[in-house]
């Protein structure tokens, strides 16, 4: 048996040859390094891309989750949103059935009403209660003049003042120099302006109306007419605003004749139905023993809560004593006196 012992034999390998081997070991050692800079940049593009989407779509979701809460917000009225839209101070203009003139300056923008920024005002769907006749139970504003009717009204026409701040007066682009202030003795302090929310002289005014459509039984009642009627905004309680008359009750006549008042009342509701122009629809059905058609006057509409604005009315009023209220025709210090023309008295001609 022969041992033979074998010694490896080694050659020179061609150039192209330790080429590749050189490529083939630095690939295996760093192959995320061998990327083309072609890839490298698509690879950044993507990426790009990718984050771009992404941003765009948290975007359209942020908006789209804000246009939700403000819809809902509308929808439910929160803070006011509707009633806002409908509620700002405005001039009337001279003629409301002509469209509002353009003064020279211009009239400032309208504000919302300052005080719906603390009175929250729901909306309900009610229907109108149409009928001539009162239903069962009745309402005491469609009954007849008695104590209790009449109290009724008392409360819902009542005329007694709140205290408005400086800002609030400012909101109304109202000039407070011009405004009357409570006296400082009512301990509301030194800028406490007198304001009424106009929904209670407007009840004011129709409660003048339906106490002129029974002018016996008030005639007869001769203490409770002069309670309502011996001022401008009546009010038989010491703190209801009054024009030319203490409020208080007592046996005073008015500054104006009964028929100005009337036809300022009048004037004033006929502004209001004007500028709320209600677009509720009226149909109309056969009713027996009525000839031709017979109108359903039981509209729904969306209503504000009456109840709330009282409520909030009657827990902010500034209430005194007949002393202390005789106090207000004591002129505030550095109040502008404005000309009577065409406020207490007519206009000249």
């Amino acid at each position: 048996m022969l041992n033979s012992t074998h010694s490896p034999t080694y050659s020179h390998l061609p150039s192209e040859s330790k080429e590749l081997l050189s490529e083939d070991d630095t690939s295996s050692s760093s192959s995320s390094s061998s990327i083309p800079p072609r890839t490298r940049t698509r690879n950044w593009r993507i990426l790009l891309l990718l984050s771009t989407n992404l941003a765009l779509f948290l975007t359209s979701l942020g908006i789209l989750a804000y246009a939700f809460h403000e819809l809902s917000a509308l929808k439910h009225n929160i803070d006011n949103r509707l009633v806002r839209q409908t509620s700002a101070y405005c001039i009337v203009p001279p003629n409301p059935f002509h469209h509002y003139q353009i003064t020279n300056p211009p009239l400032p923008p309208p504000l919302p009403a300052p005080l719906l920024d603390t009175l929250p005002l729901p909306l309900s769907t009610t229907t109108t209660n149409g009928s001539f006749w009162p239903q069962s139970p009745p309402s005491l504003f469609q009954l007849p003049p008695s104590p209790e009717v009449d109290a009724a009204w008392d409360r819902i026409a009542d005329t007694h003042a709140f205290a408005l701040t400086r800002e609030q007066v400012r909101r109304l682009n109202k000039d407070p120099a011009e405004l009357y202030r409570f006296p400082a003795s009512y301990g509301l302090g030194d800028e406490a302006y007198m304001g009424l929310l106009d929904v209670f002289h407007q009840l004011h005014c129709l409660n003048h109306l339906r106490q002129a459509a029974h002018p016996e039984y008030y005639r007869q009642n001769h203490n409770h007419s002069h309670s309502h009627s011996n001022s401008h905004h009546g009010g038989s309680g010491s703190g209801s605003v009054g024009s030319g008359t203490a409020g208080t009750g007592e046996k005073r006549r008015s500054k104006f004749p009964y028929e100005v008042h009337l036809e300022h009342c009048t004037h004033i509701l006929l502004q209001f139905v004007l500028c709320h122009a209600d677009v509720g629809v009226i149909t109309f059905n056969k009713v027996a023993g009525t000839p031709g058609p017979f109108a359903d006057f039981n509209v729904d509409h969306v209503c504000r809560d009456f109840g709330a604005v009282l409520d909030w009315k009657e827990a902010n009023q500034v209430n005194v004593t007949d002393e202390q209220w005789a106090e207000i025709f004591v002129t505030p210090e550095g109040i502008r006196e404005l000309p009577a023309e065409g406020r207490s008295e007519p206009p000249r001609v």
